[in-house]
């Protein structure tokens, strides 16, 4: 803070020493008087046209640098707006032969080549560094050398010399941030092209103007623009750089816009008036235009500080949330909650006391200090309090007290009692707003109250969850084990004997009594390729297919076996139709091994575009498992389907009494594309 108070001083004394030794004041009287008030004012800013410009720079990068004085691009980006706005302010001041102000001049515009490099190294794209780190030092050495020519050496031959290292010094630094900013432009995206393209067309338009002038009258001696025109150009690179930060968001420049612009009008106004009509001689005028700015500054200095102190209480209440989240356990968090708040009010406020209720489910009193404790009167009005503000979610001042409602938006769930100041003064604004900051993080504490047995509720849940999915996860390999196994066994005994067989009966020439074994292993093979992977119902569909498997159970099992089929084959993709007849297989061997049903009713249709498959059987029934135990090895049949069915988005229902039937029923959505399962 007083680093930055200092740099104000010293740049606003800078540049107040150049405007007054630029044009007395006296002389600036006498045009007014001369004149008539316009051309006046068109004097004065003919005169101080370096002045204003260079007051553009400076209000520019101090700007940016008060807020965000940590950055090192903003850093840098005060740095050069600083150097070079000394430099344009002194130009003018330097042509009367002041040799402080040329001295000043030189030194700064000798300097603006360094900085202007040392910003480029970082901005926009901060990888310039190793390229342009040689030459920044290169310029900073040609600078310290014009300085010491400046300063040291007073002969002619040196004030033909340091002009031409001053123009050599920019375009050494011009020509190759230049060059650095294109070469950058073929490997980046078009965002970053438009920054370069703003960049180097600012830099070339803004310099050139200034450079032709300054070669013209030193190295040709021929007669040239004068010098606070051509400056004027150089207005556009510090308007470029502000554009191009405040849409890298680093420096928001529009809002200072937003803000100067009143104020801007309002010094119009007041000049017009003061000078005008009221007839203020320039002393008096820029007296009361330097004293209002004081003012200003202080005043907002000590806002700022007031805003600093604001912020660390907040930062305080902040710290004191974070200790009771620290603190925090599903039992003991109501008291310790209403404890740390009760005594960040005493430590906030100087009040008689405090009392926090929570009336869920019933009301209790969570922690009481000071009157509350000791006052019969304080007590019988806390039901009252607690009443008064049930249809209030707002802070409400009631008699002697505040009361903060803790609720969760629709329902009041307690109430913080906050007594009257110990000294009896009335609460200032500031306090108040405290205290609603307090309210409002108090309210965040006791919303997680509610929410913390949820969140062990979940936490148990996730964690039966998890054990479940590795039992599933488990089983699962195992079950891919056992099919494997159950291929292999069954290539090796069934399908590779077959064939030794037929071999062995070609070798001996029995060739007639090979179509037998040949004709069974090949519905052998079928049979399993039928089991492993339902082909058919890819060929035939899934009604003929599920018709299929019907009369095979009723062969083999002796099982009657009706079926409901109203469904259209068309309107079920391929993969889904799989899908229905595994899970259909799974629940009629379900039926058949474990039920022992002697009948079986299957039944598809649809209903209000859902697939719905019903499986009911006569047999013995068992106890519907609870979800969580259908990891049990007996039921991971029907976990398998309800994973299915879940991964489709549908619902899986078992309804079973004990010897008497089971009935499972699958609800699956019609409008399904391949990429859901896969």
């Amino acid at each position: 803070m007083y680093q930055r108070i200092l740099l104000f001083l010293v740049l606003s004394s800078l540049w107040i020493f150049a405007v007054i030794r630029t044009q007395p004041f006296h002389l600036v009287d006498a045009q007014i008087h001369r004149n008539d008030y316009l051309n006046a004012i068109l004097l004065i800013l003919y005169n101080h046209s370096t002045n204003f410009i260079g007051l553009l720079f400076l209000c520019i990068g101090f700007y940016a640098y008060l807020k965000k004085p940590k950055a090192m691009i903003v850093q840098r980006f005060f740095q050069l707006m600083c150097i070079t706005g000394i430099a344009i302010t002194y130009a003018k001041l330097s042509s009367y032969q002041i040799q402080i102000a040329s001295s000043i001049e030189t030194l700064a515009i000798s300097l603006a080549p360094f900085f202007l490099m040392h910003f480029f190294e970082y901005f926009p794209i901060p990888k310039a560094r190793n390229h342009l780190s040689f030459f920044k030092w290169l310029t900073l050495i040609i600078a310290i050398t014009i300085t010491i020519l400046d300063i040291v050496l007073l002969t002619p031959w040196a004030a033909t010399l340091i002009p031409i290292m001053i123009i050599l010094n920019i375009l050494i630094s011009i020509i190759l941030c230049s060059y650095f900013l294109s070469r950058q432009w073929l490997s980046h995206t078009k965002w970053v092209q438009n920054q370069l393209r703003i960049l180097v067309i600012s830099l070339v338009l803004s310099f050139t103007p200034v450079l032709i002038s300054m070669i013209q009258l030193s190295i040709f001696h021929l007669p040239s623009v004068p010098y606070e025109f051509s400056i004027i150009s150089i207005t556009l690179f510090p308007i470029a750089l502000a554009y191009l930060l405040t849409k890298q968001e680093i420096i928001n420049f529009s809002y200072l816009i937003r803000q100067l612009f009143p104020v801007f009008l309002a010094c119009l106004i007041t000049s017009a008036i003061l000078i005008g009509l009221l007839q203020f001689s320039t002393q008096q005028f820029t007296a009361f235009i330097v004293g209002g700015g004081i003012f200003t500054f202080f005043y907002k200095s000590f806002k700022h500080i007031e805003e600093k102190q604001m912020v660390a209480k907040l930062q305080a209440i902040q710290q004191e949330k974070q200790h009771i989240f620290n603190q925090m356990n599903s039992e003991a968090f109501l008291p310790i909650c209403a404890k740390r708040i009760a005594q960040l009010l005493h430590k906030m406020f100087d009040v008689e006391g405090v009392c926090i209720i929570w009336s869920q489910p019933t009301p209790a009193i969570l922690y009481d200090s000071g009157l509350f404790q000791h006052s019969p009167t304080a007590q019988q009005d806390i039901q009252y309090y607690l009443q008064q503000q049930q249809n209030h979610t707002e802070i409400l001042k009631q008699s002697l007290y505040h009361t903060l409602p803790l609720s969760n938006g629709t329902e009041i769930n307690g109430i913080i009692i906050v007594g009257r100041k110990s000294n009896f003064t009335k609460w200032e604004k500031e306090e108040l707003t405290l205290l609603k900051n307090i309210h409002v993080e108090a309210v965040q504490l006791f919303a997680s109250a509610l929410t913390i047995q949820k969140i062990d509720k979940i936490t148990q849940e996730a964690q039966q969850t998890s054990q479940q999915l590795t039992n599933y996860n488990r089983q699962l390999l195992e079950a891919i084990e056992e099919e494997r196994k159950q291929l292999s066994l069954f290539l090796h005994d069934d399908v590779l004997q077959q064939l030794l067989l037929v071999v062995r009966k070609i070798q001996i020439g029995s060739v007639d009594t090979i179509e037998q074994p040949l004709v069974e292993t090949i519905t052998t093979i079928r049979t399993m390729c039928h089991d492993l992977h339902p082909i058919m119902v890819e060929d035939l569909g899934l009604g003929l297919s599920i018709q299929s498997l019907q009369q095979k159970i009723q062969q083999q099992h002796a099982i009657d076996v009706h079926l409901t089929y109203d469904i259209d084959d068309e309107r079920i993709p391929s993969f889904f139709a799989v899908h229905l007849f595994r899970m259909l297989k799974e629940l009629l061997n379900n039926s058949i091994k474990h039920a022992e049903a002697t009948y079986i009713h299957i039944a598809l249709y649809d209903k209000q575009h859902e697939l719905v498959m019903v499986v009911a059987d006569n047999g013995k029934g068992f106890a519907i498992p609870e979800q969580q135990t259908l990891h049990a090895g007996e039921h991971f049949g029907l976990l398998t389907i309800q994973k299915k069915v879940e991964q489709l988005d549908g619902e899986f229902i078992i309804e079973s009494q004990f010897n008497q039937h089971t009935t499972a029923t699958i609800t699956l959505p019609l409008k399904w594309s391949e990429q859901h399962v896969h």
